[in-house]
């Protein structure tokens, strides 16, 4: 993937350094879900698209989360970007993982959003690189990133954005004294690719864990109409992305994934209102 040997192009940057008050005491990207912490669930919906994977934590978290992390992928460089100062918020957060991420491109989720699919992040990875290509000149075209939207509504995560104008917006949000993923959007000019609702769905509370019959009945993130993407086209992205191969023979699977609740079957990119927006701020 990458165009520089030993340099990554694609870098996954995980949010998991916040306090999750609403969660209760225990840490939340620890959290079990069907047999997997939620982290590790988020970690593997973006490993296939990338080359190295960023983890933005506290000090005290580092451990358990190496430890949780430590059989996603061999081939995986997984980094650490602790924070600082703790408790700094979802922006700050962002920023030390910029810091420490080393692709031009970095694609954006929060510890709590379990239900994030490989296709969704693939398609995010494309739209932010091809929009705009055919006229940039430079070495790295395309626009300054890829956001899902969902009902009509833009979200900070997930997200793919250029590292460069990413660190940029995170650094004069944190000027004015904002805390929020949403005033860094607003610095940046990015894609929107219509998702699922279900796909950006996050964990805030214990209350919001899907029940079994939501288990059971929802199972699968990624509309095919609303990402203009079939399992094969996703595959056949995925493939190419984290191996550069244009072996068409990939698994259309995935393995790991968690089925998805609210909406995780059909999506419409017309709005409806009344949809949960996530902003960040409970992945911190």
């Amino acid at each position: 993937m990458s165009d520089v040997p030993g340099r990554p192009t694609r870098t996954g940057l995980l949010l998991a350094g916040g306090r999750s008050t609403r969660f209760g005491e225990s840490d939340k990207a620890l959290a079990d879900l069907a047999g997997a912490p939620l982290v590790c669930h988020v970690a593997a919906a973006l490993a296939p698209t990338i080359d190295e994977l960023v983890v933005n934590c506290r000090a005290d978290q580092r451990a358990a989360l190496a430890d949780a992390l430590a059989g996603l992928d061999d081939r995986l460089p997984v980094r650490f970007a602790v924070d600082p100062v703790p408790d700094e918020g979802p922006v700050a957060g962002l920023l030390t993982g910029l810091r420490v991420a080393r692709g031009r491109r970095v694609a954006v989720a929060g510890c709590d959003q379990p239900f994030l699919r490989t296709a969704t992040v693939a398609t995010l990875f494309d739209r932010a690189t091809d929009e705009g290509a055919s006229g940039g000149s430079g070495a790295d075209p395309g626009s300054d990133g890829a956001v899902a939207l969902v009902d009509g509504r833009r979200q900070p995560l997930p997200a793919v954005y250029r590292a460069t104008v990413a660190r940029e917006a995170a650094e004069r949000t944190l000027a004015t004294g904002s805390r929020a993923l949403r005033d860094v959007l607003t610095r940046v000019d990015p894609v929107p690719v219509p998702v699922a609702p279900g796909a950006v769905r996050d964990i805030d509370t214990r209350g919001d864990f899907p029940d079994e019959q939501a288990e059971q009945t929802d199972r699968n993130a990624d509309s095919t109409v609303t990402m203009e993407i079939t399992d094969e086209l996703a595959a056949r992205r995925t493939n190419g992305a984290a191996t550069d191969s244009d072996d068409d023979s990939a698994s259309d699977s995935e393995p790991n994934a968690v089925p998805v609740p609210d909406g995780g079957e059909e999506a419409s990119s017309e709005p409806r209102g009344g949809a949960r927006r996530t902003d960040g701020g409970d992945s911190r």
